[in-house]
This record gives structure tokens, sequence and C-alpha cells, in this order.
């Protein structure tokens, strides 16, 4: 995932806090597909809650 960055809300790089957040956020929302059913955003439901965005 060359090229790919993972930023807050404030464009600095995240914590490590904030990933183990967001990836516990994708193993517990995945599966129950959450993400699909509560709208059609851009950005999915984990990275909403975490305040993270996914860049390239």
């Amino acid at each position: 995932m060359m090229g790919l960055y993972l930023l807050d809300e404030n464009a600095e790089q995240i914590t490590r806090t904030q990933y183990l957040k967001r990836e516990l956020y994708k193993l517990i929302l995945f599966p129950t597909l959450i993400m699909v059913v509560i709208g059609k955003a851009k950005r999915p439901l984990y990275d909403r809650k975490t305040g993270t965005y996914l860049l390239e």
C-alpha cells in the first residue's frame, strides 16, 4: 500500500490509538454490514467515528 496515508481531521498523522480504534471498528462493523445500512456517505463509518481520512 505504497502512497496511502492515514491522516486525522487536522491533516496530521494519526496516533497509534486512533489507528487501533480504526482497525477495531473495521472488524466490528464489517461483518454486520452496518457500514452499508447507515447511508451512502463517501467516508466509511469507521473513518467517521475515528476522525481519520485515507489519502493517496
